[in-house]
């Protein structure tokens, strides 16, 4: 399944002819859920991944950072398997650059997650 696909500021990407991409909806998905702060949203506050108390922190738990990760990707409906999960932390510029292979719908796709807190 298709949607409308959304560049890292959540405004519709256009195509240089003027056209509005697709993009895969599970992946598109992991996206989102994975740029989404903990406590962001105040109708589920405790929904989002807490870059700020586990990942954003002078000596992160590499492994345990991964271990939240995976999570919050398998909890997507439509994601069925996950290998490959790199996650590299800028602490200076304070992003996270998340890059994983995952498979949704029977497809296999390449994925990198850029999260600037």
């Amino acid at each position: 399944m298709y949607d409308l696909k959304l560049d890292r500021s959540g405004d519709l990407e256009i195509s240089d002819a003027g056209d509005v991409m697709l993009t895969q909806s599970v992946r598109q998905a992991v996206e989102i859920r994975l740029r989404w702060l903990f406590g962001e949203w105040r109708f589920s506050p405790e929904a989002g991944v807490p870059y700020f108390d586990r990942i954003m922190v002078k000596k992160p738990d590499i492994e345990g950072i991964k271990q939240i990760i995976r999570t919050e990707i398998m909890a997507v409906d439509g994601m069925t398997d996950l290998k490959n999960l790199e996650i590299s932390i800028d602490a200076k510029s304070r992003v996270a650059a998340i890059t994983f292979e995952g498979t949704a719908d029977g497809e296999i796709f390449n994925e990198e997650v850029l999260v600037s807190v």
